[in-house]
């Protein structure tokens, strides 16, 4: 009875760690989430670059996020019937601002990929619709942009508040 009861614990305790690690990667990718619509896989491989500044709200990071192809067919069904991803050129006018914004080149770590799918979500507030580029401010800028290249298993991840 003792032999069976010490595995069981076992099992127990590295299942409740591994919720608990669910949980944090979860919320450390909240707005992730809130922009792909779908939960970053946590066994993808990522590479990440982050800048801040000394001002309150002023930060952008970028993430590469290497699929496996499992991963990747997973993600491609769940995108396919969001409306909020587009497989056309990403819109002009977004890119302009992206460009515009972005410091140290972090936006431009992101190639210009033939293959994809796109989302970008304004995070703003008092937008009327979030996956807008129209209602885009100037003055305050706070978005988050996703791009799947279909050739490579890549998704990147551009989020933005300044």
């Amino acid at each position: 009875m003792k032999k069976i009861i010490l595995p069981c614990i076992i099992i127990i305790v590295v299942v409740l760690i591994l919720i608990a690690f669910s949980v944090a990667a979860y919320l450390e990718e909240g707005i992730m989430y809130k922009t792909f619509g779908f939960i970053v896989p946590l066994t993808a491989k990522r590479e990440k670059i982050y800048y801040k500044t000394k001002d309150f709200f002023d930060s952008e990071e970028m993430k590469k996020i290497y699929l496996t192809k499992s991963q990747m067919k997973r993600v491609l069904k769940i995108i396919q019937q969001d409306d909020a991803w587009k497989n056309e050129d990403i819109d002009a006018r977004l890119v302009e601002v992206m460009k515009r914004n972005t410091r140290d080149g972090i936006y431009n770590k992101i190639p210009n990929i033939q293959n994809k799918y796109w989302t970008f979500w304004n995070r703003n507030s008092g937008v009327v619709d979030s996956y807008s580029v129209d209602e885009l401010l100037d003055y305050y800028f706070a978005v988050s942009f996703g791009v799947l290249d279909l050739d490579n298993n890549i998704l990147y991840y551009y989020e933005y508040y300044g």
